[in-house]
């Protein structure tokens, strides 16, 4: 299991207790603690300091080579451990610090695409809100984004965008108005390469 895999090599994640005899269930630690979207949500000043630390868990979870059994990732080649939804709302913290959680979509790819994966994800989450509550929520996420990419290399990512816009539409969970939202993203960031070759 690629938990106890990342426990070992001592990655932030949640304890395995127990696994049953089959090993089809599996008992992990209880965390107390918002996640970081929701800390950010409870003092916006802290978005800086969590921005930081996202990119931090990023840096350190891709020094990390996937173990052999994991698959391949399904955005593109690559021998680093990936998370693909590594985000806010996929950290918790808690008494020990920022733990990352929901490693279903686990694989070996390529660093850059994982740091493009909450890239999309960040910007393109929509707020149940209108008027100016909902134009505020987009400014802080951009920002928020802005601030990700800025301790991280933002071209490589930029490369995995469309693979990733393709990834994400084949997913029923994301909305019609997500999708639109990721490829106006992949549209923009296409037509500034273009404006620097």
């Amino acid at each position: 299991m690629v938990m106890g895999y990342l426990h070992t090599q001592g990655y932030p994640v949640p304890a395995i207790e127990d696994v049953s005899a089959d090993g089809t269930e599996v008992l992990m630690e209880r965390l107390d603690g918002p996640t970081m979207l929701e800390a950010i949500a409870r003092r916006p000043t802290s978005l800086p300091a969590q921005a930081r630390a996202l990119a931090h868990l990023h840096r350190r979870l891709h020094r990390l080579a996937a173990p052999a059994y994991l698959p391949a990732s399904p955005v593109g080649q690559g021998a680093q451990l990936v998370h693909l939804d590594l985000q806010p709302m996929n950290v918790i913290l808690g008494t020990r610090g920022p733990v990352v959680v929901d490693w279903s979509n686990a694989s070996a790819g390529p660093a850059a695409a994982d740091v493009g994966a909450a890239w999309l994800t960040m910007e393109a989450t929509r707020t149940p809100r209108a008027g100016i509550r909902m134009k505020a929520a987009s400014m802080v996420r951009s920002y928020m984004v802005r601030l990700f990419l800025d301790h991280l290399e933002r071209e490589p990512a930029v490369r995995y965008l469309g693979a990733l816009l393709a990834w994400k539409a084949s997913d029923p969970n994301t909305s019609l108005d997500e999708i639109e939202s990721m490829w106006r993203i992949v549209e923009r960031e296409a037509r500034r390469q273009r404006g620097l070759g």
